[in-house]
């Protein structure tokens, strides 16, 4: 696989005691805040889309680089706290297993005979 091809990660954020309201905006701000805990400006400066995000559930759809996706990952998996609650990041869908959300209306358009 090309090293330039975006990865696509389904991830959930979780606290262990109530969590706060996190809109998009924040998700994002999270997600970078746990790039730089562990890789310092180079990790914040990272290209990382929210490509689909729920706030309900404070799940989202990450896209990166193959190239960057272990440092995504790592600084996922090491991020505990978002002022001062302990918080975690589970990956729901390993890139394998995970359509993007392009393909998935390419399929789903396939399924349902071109309408739609």
């Amino acid at each position: 696989m090309d090293s330039s091809a975006d990865i696509y990660l389904d991830v959930m954020l979780e606290f262990e005691s109530s969590a706060p309201h996190v809109e998009e905006t924040m998700f994002e701000g999270i997600v970078t805040l746990a790039l730089k805990q562990l890789h310092g400006d180079v990790g914040a400066a990272m290209a990382v889309d929210l490509v689909m995000y729920n706030s309900g559930n404070l799940q989202g759809v990450l896209r990166v680089q193959e190239s960057d996706l272990v440092k995504l990952w790592s600084a996922l998996t090491l991020y505990g706290y978002y002022e001062s609650q302990r918080c975690a990041f589970t990956v729901r869908k390993e890139p394998s297993d995970f359509i993007p959300p392009k393909e998935f209306r390419k399929l789903e358009e396939a399924e349902l005979g071109g309408c739609g």
